[in-house]
């Protein structure tokens, strides 16, 4: 019961974010209203976009991916990467 909860929050959140990258294509203007930021203007513009788009398309994918594979198995390898660093130390 308490994993479907926190599933079905981690799908709202990604699904949040994914929104808000594409709203940052679609209409910028609007995203950085949401965001309670300026609009910038020229190059500083561009960086805007892509930036903010990359960021919140990049988050709401991972999350959802990582929903949908339910891979545990990730963890071990971080944790064998960590005590393999530690050693050379």
């Amino acid at each position: 019961m308490g994993q479907t909860i926190l599933r079905g929050v981690s799908v709202l959140i990604g699904l949040l974010m994914v929104i808000m990258g594409i709203t940052w294509v679609v209409d910028p203007a609007t995203a950085a209203g949401q965001l309670g930021m300026p609009l910038l203007e020229g190059a500083g513009l561009s960086t805007q976009v892509g930036d903010l788009t990359a960021f919140f398309l990049s988050i709401g994918v991972m999350t959802l991916l990582g929903i949908w594979l339910r891979r545990e198995e990730r963890w071990g390898c971080v944790t064998r990467c960590r005590a393999v660093s530690s050693r050379r130390c």
